[in-house]
């Protein structure tokens, strides 16, 4: 079944892994145009998946126009794939991605990129990292760069949770104790969901300055709050560092909502159209 949108088709379907099936989204290339190239969609975590969903879904839409193919895949134990989030490591989510990257390489004679967001970003890092010569590009929409960082901020939603009155939490643990429990075999039920071991702790390891993705070109948007806002200090520290490595980015700041993280759905057009100029001329760098 195609879904259709603006006269080309969105197939959904699942692809079969060794651990289940994985929900995907295939949009092909325009027909009346060479094919351009192709990326793998890698959503971000939690419910800042769900939130985003739209914002992926306009920007593999305009990529299709300009005769790109895009794949979005639900990994392991995230939205409509098989298993619990429970049950998902790192390890597996990454072999999903080489599993969409095999698939979508076996069907277009081009490269393949990966595009993600936050946490699904650092998992693009980390994949390319692990396999030098495979990706061709790289389009990283505000990536977490620590994932010390987002853990620990993910982790406060749990001790948020046990708040009691006496302003105290419930179990008087802090993050460290919680990374304790995490680091004996626990898993953990934050928000929602259930964290293990294989997830959280390798999440809680990666630091996107030691990813550096060499040999390829880089596109890095950040969403920042004013036309005059600076890239915040830790992802500026990682952009310097990666370009001291030899790193092709192109740095692009554009003011706006987090749209990953407003109550409400909410898009970008400046990032799709930003995104969305890349096919042409390599843009200039900006800071």
């Amino acid at each position: 079944m195609s879904a259709q949108s603006g006269g080309l088709s969105a197939t959904p379907f699942f692809l079969q892994a060794v651990s289940g099936k994985r929900f995907c989204i295939y949009h092909a290339p325009h027909p009346k145009i060479a094919c351009r190239g192709a990326f793998v969609y890698v959503h971000p975590f939690a419910d800042e998946m769900n939130r985003s969903r739209r914002m992926a879904a306009l920007q593999a839409r305009a990529f299709a126009e300009l005769g790109y193919g895009v794949l979005s895949i639900d990994l392991f134990g995230c939205g409509d794939s098989s298993g619990e989030t429970g049950d998902a490591s790192w390890d597996a989510w990454k072999s999903d991605l080489e599993l969409a990257v095999r698939w979508l390489g076996d069907r277009l004679p081009v490269p393949v990129g990966l595009w993600g967001l936050r946490l699904g970003a650092l998992l693009a890092l980390d994949f390319i990292y692990g396999n030098p010569g495979r990706i061709g590009s790289l389009i990283a929409w505000n990536p977490i760069v620590s994932g010390k960082s987002f853990m620990t901020q993910f982790l406060r939603l749990r001790l948020g949770s046990d708040i009691v009155g006496d302003g105290k939490t419930a179990s008087g643990k802090g993050t460290n104790a919680l990374r304790d429990a995490l680091n004996s075999g626990q898993t953990l039920e934050i928000a929602g969901y259930d964290i293990s071991p294989a997830l959280g702790l390798p999440i809680d390891a990666l630091d996107a300055a030691t990813l550096p993705p060499r040999m390829i070109p880089v596109h890095w948007f950040e969403i920042v709050r004013a036309a005059d806002s600076t890239l915040p200090a830790t992802q500026a520290d990682v952009a310097e560092q990666w370009r001291r490595e030899g790193v092709q980015l192109h740095l692009h700041t554009i003011p706006g909502l987090p749209f990953w993280a407003t109550p409400e759905l909410s898009t970008s057009p400046e990032l799709l159209s930003m995104t969305c100029a890349l096919p042409g001329a390599p843009l200039e760098t900006s800071r």
